[in-house]
């Protein structure tokens, strides 16, 4: 079975057109709400074009994803998901690298180059969660290092609606075993450290 990260990417399509509008005039930088405690390098053992970058607002969140979690399975948390991917000439995948990322709403463009997906989770005591999905930004990571408890650096420009996010954190790469299974839709557990 693929892993977490494919359930990543697609909680992420799904839920972009919940909160995302158009880019509009009028966009004003304001705080992200809540402080990131930890920024993860996300990647799938053996697949070098799926990964994703992940701030969360409370540490520890590898192992849990290393279990097969989501950022919707782990309460009172939240999240700032990127789902990565770099696109060739041909609109093959290619390996993810040190670079900037575009994130795009729903389409895949067709030009070749960096591209990603952002969306913000917020989860309660159930794990019931809102999702907000960003209509354009990007993210940066540089350099790109994929071996598990590497450090990698993050920053970020990305705008939900007309509010900007502006920010950075280093990341922690997080390698999923290839053969992890999702966990069941009805988990929630406790974020490490409750």
């Amino acid at each position: 079975m693929r892993s977490v990260l494919l359930s990543l990417g697609m909680l992420t399509l799904v839920s972009v057109g919940v909160s995302a509008c158009d880019d509009t005039p009028g966009i004003m930088t304001v705080p992200l709400g809540w402080t990131i405690q930890e920024g993860l390098l996300v990647l799938l053992e053996g697949d070098p074009t799926t990964g994703s970058v992940i701030y969360a607002a409370n540490p520890g969140n590898c192992q849990l994803f290393q279990q097969g979690a989501s950022p919707i399975q782990i309460r009172f948390s939240d999240f700032l998901v990127f789902n990565l991917g770099a696109q060739g000439s041909t609109d093959d995948s290619l390996p993810l690298t040190a670079g900037t990322y575009n994130i795009f709403m729903t389409t895949l463009p067709t030009a070749a180059g960096l591209y990603a997906q952002s969306t913000e989770f917020e989860t309660d005591a159930e794990c019931d969660y809102t999702p907000t999905g960003a209509n354009s930004g990007t993210i940066t990571v540089d350099p790109f290092l994929p071996d598990a408890g590497t450090g990698s650096n993050g920053s970020f420009s990305v705008v939900f609606g007309t509010d900007q996010f502006v920010g950075g954190y280093g990341l922690t790469t997080c390698v999923i075993g290839a053969q992890t299974p999702v966990l069941d839709g009805g988990t929630c557990l406790l974020p490490t450290g409750f």
